[in-house]
């Protein structure tokens, strides 16, 4: 399926923040499947630590830091029964939530809009413009 041009702008954005300061046993993926409780998935972007093993098509969700979607994608309880620890979404409005996952369900740590910058310390330290998720 062919996305929209602004849904994969925003998550373009989104690796390129995540890349930019990406430590050295990670790895940020668009598109890529992960291996969900009885399921599999592709969110928008996967991040996974080096070792996280890779079987057939995807990747264990054992080894899984975060995942990010745009609304309209995988439901975030699939992600959060399956143990992953952060969970980013971006919503029609270009909201960006940030999720941490807490006594198995996810708590929103943090989110901003338009106009504000984001700052997380999961999966790693990274600060961003929401502005950047918006088609110049």
């Amino acid at each position: 399926m062919d996305l929209p041009l602004t849904h994969r702008w925003a998550v373009t954005a989104i690796e390129d923040a995540l890349q930019l300061h990406r430590p050295s046993d990670a790895y940020v993926f668009q598109s890529t499947a992960v291996h969900l409780a009885d399921t599999t998935v592709i969110p928008d972007l996967l991040v996974v630590q080096e070792e996280t093993p890779f079987h057939g098509d995807a990747y264990d969700a054992g080894g899984v830091l975060l995942v990010v979607e745009v609304v309209g994608q995988a439901s975030s309880a699939v992600y959060a029964d399956s143990g992953v620890p952060s969970y980013w979404r971006i919503d029609p409005d270009l909201t960006l939530s940030c999720f941490h996952l807490r006594d198995g369900s996810y708590e929103l740590a943090t989110a901003a809009g338009l106009g504000e910058h984001l700052t997380v310390d999961f999966p790693w330290p990274i600060s961003f413009a929401v502005d950047h998720l918006r088609l110049p």
